[in-house]
């Protein structure tokens, strides 16, 4: 499986719709974060969740502020 999204993270970084420093194992715990949080909830609500998650792999024009205890530096 990892190796599987190992070549479709490359060519979502290729095309420049994934940010660089995104790895899968990344997105493989978010992806089952999600998945424990939402057992048993509106399909609505893991729906929104992955969403949040695909706006934050996105690439952006400028680099993220690094978090510090949950808060930008």
């Amino acid at each position: 499986m990892e190796d599987a999204g190992e070549a479709l993270l490359r060519s979502a970084v290729a095309a420049g719709s994934a940010r660089a420093d995104v790895s899968v194992a990344d997105l493989l715990v978010v992806v089952n974060a999600i998945a424990g949080a939402t057992a048993g909830a509106p399909a609505g609500d893991t729906l929104r969740l992955l969403a949040l998650v695909r706006d934050g792999v996105r690439p952006r024009d400028e680099p993220l502020a690094p978090l510090v205890a949950g808060r930008p530096r």
